[in-house]
Order: structure tokens, then sequence, then C-alpha cells
């Protein structure tokens, strides 16, 4: 009985052993990878941050000798000059059903791969607009009643403090917030945040006998020129194509698909048929009525 015990024990303890040194080099093999596709896709001369890269698959230790994985994550973090009107975004994309030449694992060195379809988000937070609109306080955050998915025209709450003129004792420093509207034109190289609505206005002038500011239509124009903005948007990092824009969290957030593999910059997306990345993204962003118009 004992022998038996002692026997079922050891088979125990032997699997115990054998699941660890599997799972030690399952990461091994996977934080090996990640490295690799790090290093390649800096070699991108459009890339100026070093990638965060994940690996979305299980078990690597069999997919990746193959050469093939589930899906990569990639991220660039304050990532510089996002467009010509986009001082820095971070910027994250998730590439399916990744194909490879196994070959290069094991050299160390991957010089391209090709995929399913990928999928990108910019993320351009409050302090990057209010940089780009010199409006030191600028918060820029979902309105009440915007669509949280994102549905390629969206509300925005914009609030900053602004010099406006008022009475005969110079400009006064004046809060105010407005709803806009979040919108692509012409063919999605531009994103436009357009004011609709003043919802706050509020002069916070420390003067001892001000003359306070009282909102009237003059006013309030220049409310809504100051805090229109126009963003270029002709391209993207990561090739990715601008479809949708919302506000989330405090950031503007753009979603799109990209065909451009991020190692060599060119087009290396692959689908059943011959279905480009951008015919598949306007099919189903028009079955679910979310394209831009």
């Amino acid at each position: 009985m004992r022998t038996w015990k002692t026997t079922v024990m050891k088979c125990l303890a032997g699997l115990a052993i054998v699941v660890v040194l599997l799972g030690i080099v399952e990461i091994a093999i996977s934080s090996s990878a990640e490295k690799m596709f790090a290093n390649a896709i800096l070699t991108n001369p459009r890339i100026h941050t070093r990638p965060e890269v994940a690996i979305k698959s299980f078990p690597n230790l069999v997919k990746l000798p193959a050469g093939r994985t589930g899906g990569l994550l990639v991220n660039l973090n304050d990532e510089p000059h996002a467009s010509p009107d986009i001082p820095r975004a971070n910027v994250q994309v998730e590439y399916s059903n990744l194909r490879f030449d196994q070959h290069d694992l094991f050299a160390g060195r991957l010089r391209d791969f090709s995929f399913g379809e990928g999928t990108g988000r910019v993320y351009i937070s409050g302090s990057a607009l209010a940089e780009y609109s010199g409006i030191s306080d600028l918060q820029f955050q979902a309105a009440d009643n915007a669509s949280p998915a994102g549905t390629g025209e969206d509300k925005a709450l914009l609030t900053g403090t602004l010099q406006l003129p008022c009475g005969s004792d110079g400009p006064h420093p004046v809060l105010v917030a407005v709803r806009a509207h979040v919108f692509f034109w012409k063919e999605g190289k531009r994103l436009e945040i357009d004011p609709e609505n003043l919802e706050k206005f509020v002069d916070t002038s420390q003067r001892l006998k001000p003359d306070k500011c009282s909102v009237n239509d003059s006013l309030t124009q220049q409310v809504f020129k100051r805090l229109s903005l126009s963003l270029r948007v002709p391209s993207l990092p990561l090739g990715i194509v601008p479809q949708l824009a919302f506000a989330q969290a405090g950031n503007l957030v753009i979603v799109g698909p990209t065909a451009q593999s991020p190692i060599t910059g060119t087009d290396t997306a692959r689908y059943p048929g011959g279905t480009s990345t951008q015919a598949r993204w306007e099919n189903l962003t028009n079955y679910f009525k979310f394209a831009p118009q």
C-alpha cells in the first residue's frame, strides 16, 4: 500500500516538475520572441519610441517554432509627431493570425511577418490637445450623452480658461466649457472638433472691482472660434487609417484598421478572397451604421 502511494506521489511530483519546466520554457520563448518583434519594429524609420510588445496566444511553445501566433499587441507610448498637428500620442495596434519565417525566430532576427488584420487606436491626451491649442488648462472629456463605443461622430466637452475682452479694464480670465461635435471630413484627412453649445461661462477675475464679463453672442462666438480645433491626420503611425473618433477617459481616441507591417511599412495583411483591410472595415462599420457621415 505504501509502495503504491509512494509511486503516485513520485509521479505527481514528476508531473509538477514537468509543468513548471514547461511554464519556464513558455515564458522564456515568449519573452525572447517579444524582444525580437520589438527590435524588428524599431528598425522602421517612422517609429521613434521603443515599442512594448505582447504576444496574444498560447501555447507559444508550440506555435512560435511553427512560425505562427494568434495575435500581437504593439504599444508606442508618447510617440512624437503622430501626425502634423499631434505633438505626441499613445498608439496601440493589435494584429491577428501572424505568420513569419520560423528560422528568423531561432536566428533572433525577424525580417517581416504577414497577418490577418490589424486594428489600431491612437490616444491623444488632453495635455497634447492643450499644447496644440495653446490653452494651458484645456480639458477634454466625453459629453454626458456621448456614445461610449464611438460612432464616427461623437460629442465631447472641452473646458478651459480664455482671456476675453470685457468692459473697459482689459481682458478677463473666463472659465468656459463647450459641448462639441467630433467628426472627420475630407475623406478622413482632417479631424474636426466643432463647438455647438456653451455650457459654462464664469469670469474668474480677482480684481477688487472688476467689470464682470457677461455672456453675449459676440463673446460666445469668440469662445467657439477659440475652441474650434482642426487636426490634420493624413497618416498615422503604423499605417492606421482613421475611421472613428470619440472622447474616452480624458483622451481623444482615433480608431481604424491597418494593413501595414510595423516593420517594413508595406501592406502585408492577408485576407481570404483578397479583401483589403479598408474594405473589410468599411463593410463592418456600414453594417452597424458606424461609418462617419
